[in-house]
C-alpha cells in the first residue's frame, strides 16, 4: 500500500483517539484556571466571559446557602436572590463554543493531506487490481495519452505521433488514433501499422463519423497497402481478411487470414470467420483459370484484391475485361495511378511487363 496513505490513515486515527478521550482527560474551558480555583476570562472570544463567571458564583454560593440553611426565615430572601441571578444568567447570549486546540486542526488537515495525496497513487492501483490484464494496460494506456499527444504535436515526429496513436488504440479511444495515426502518415507515408489501423478504423465506423462509399474504398486502400508494405505481418494480413470479407471477397478475404493463421499459429481470433468463409466458399485448393486466360501471380498479389480473382471486377474496383485502354494507357494508370486506384510504382519491368500481358489478353 501507498506510504502516503498509509501514514495519512495513521494519522487520521490518533487524531480520532484524541478527540474522544480528550473530554474525559483535559476539558476545554474559554478560560485558563488561575491560583485560588477562579478562571480568568478571555474577552476576544466571550465579553460576558466575566459577568456570567460572577453571576454563576453567585448562583452556586445561593444554592450552598440553600442547602445548609438552618434559619428557615431567610430562605425566602434566599430563594428570590437566586432566582433573580439566575434570571441575569438566562439574559446573557450564550456562551460561545471552545474553539478546537490549533494543533488538533492542524493535525486534521495534515491527516486529510497526506490520505489525497496518497490516493492519487493508491487507489488507482487498486482499482487496477480488480480489472484484466487487458483492460489494466488499456487504463494505463488511457492516462499517458495527454502527454503523448502534446509530445507529439511539439516534436512532429512520426514515431511520437506513432507512440501516441498506439496507446490510444490499446486504449480504444479510436477517434483519437485515426488523429494519431493520420498524423504520422502525413510525415511518412508508408508505415504499415499507421496504414492498415487507420484504414480499419475509418471502414468500422470507429473514427466517431460515417465514411462515404468513396472513403470506404480509399480506406481499404490503405489496409492493401500495409498488407504489400508488410505482407509477412500478422496483422496486415487479418485487416486484409476482415476488409475484404466486408466487401464480400469471400475467397480472398479466406486467402488472407488463412496466412494470418500460418503467421500466428496461436491466434484464434478468426478462426470462427475462417470457418464461415470455407464453408460459403468450398474452400477450392486452387482458383480455376478463366477462359480468358492464366491469372498471373503479379495481378493476384496485386491488383485481384480490387478487381477480384479473374478481374472481373467486384464492389472496389471494375471488370478489367471490359477494359478499352491501349497498352501504354494501362501502364500510365498502374504505375502512376487514377481516381482511387494506387500507383504501383515499385513493379520491375518484368512484373509490369507480365501484368500488362494479362490485362491485354482479357481484353481481346
Amino acid at each position: 500500500m501507498n506510504a502516503l496513505i498509509v501514514l495519512g490513515v495513521v494519522t487520521l486515527l490518533l487524531v480520532a483517539l484524541l478527540l474522544v478521550v480528550q473530554p474525559f482527560v483535559a476539558p476545554q474551558r474559554l478560560s485558563e484556571p488561575l491560583q485560588g480555583g477562579t478562571f480568568e476570562a478571555d474577552p476576544l472570544l466571550d465579553p460576558q466571559a466575566s459577568e456570567r463567571q460572577q453571576l454563576e458564583a453567585q448562583l452556586e454560593q445561593l444554592t450552598q446557602q440553600l442547602s445548609t440553611l438552618t434559619d428557615e426565615t431567610r430562605r425566602p430572601e434566599l430563594e428570590n436572590r437566586a432566582a433573580r441571578t439566575l434570571r441575569a444568567l438566562d439574559a446573557l447570549p450564550p456562551a460561545p463554543a471552545a474553539a478546537p486546540r490549533s494543533w488538533l486542526l492542524g493535525g486534521i488537515l495534515a491527516a486529510l493531506l497526506l490520505v489525497g495525496v496518497g490516493a492519487f497513487t493508491f487507489l488507482p492501483r487498486w482499482q487496477l487490481a480488480s480489472l484484466s490484464a487487458q483492460e489494466q494496460s488499456a487504463v494505463q494506456q488511457a492516462l499517458q495519452l495527454p502527454a503523448l499527444q502534446a509530445k507529439a504535436q511539439q516534436s512532429g515526429q512520426a514515431s511520437d505521433y506513432l507512440a501516441w496513436a498506439d496507446a490510444a488504440f490499446a486504449a480504444q479511444h479510436y477517434p483519437q488514433a485515426a488523429q494519431g495515426y493520420a498524423a504520422a502518415l502525413k510525415t511518412n507515408t508508408r508505415q504499415p501499422r499507421a496504414l492498415r489501423r487507420l484504414g480499419m478504423l475509418l471502414l468500422s465506423g470507429q473514427t466517431g463519423r460515417t465514411v462515404s462509399r468513396q472513403e470506404a474504398m480509399q480506406a481499404f486502400l490503405l489496409v492493401r497497402t500495409a498488407a504489400q508494405i508488410a505482407p509477412n505481418e500478422p496483422e496486415s494480413q487479418l485487416y486484409l481478411g476482415l476488409a475484404l470479407n466486408d466487401f464480400g471477397q469471400s475467397q480472398l478475404a479466406l486467402q488472407a487470414l488463412s496466412r494470418y493463421q500460418q503467421l500466428a499459429p496461436q491466434a484464434t481470433d478468426a478462426n470462427d470467420l475462417v470457418a464461415t468463409l470455407r464453408a460459403k466458399v468450398g474452400q477450392p485448393a486452387t482458383t480455376a483459370p478463366s477462359s480468358a486466360g492464366t491469372v498471373s501471380t503479379v495481378f493476384a498479389s496485386s491488383c485481384a484484391s480490387c478487381h477480384g480473382p479473374e478481374g472481373r471486377g467486384s464492389n472496389l474496383g471494375p471488370d478489367l475485361h471490359a477494359s478499352r485502354l491501349s497498352r501504354a494507357e494501362l501502364e500510365r494508370v498502374i504505375t502512376q495511378g487514377k481516381n482511387g486506384m494506387p500507383a504501383f510504382r515499385d513493379l520491375t519491368p518484368a512484373q509490369l511487363g507480365t501484368l500488362l500481358d494479362t490485362l491485354e489478353q482479357w481484353q481481346n
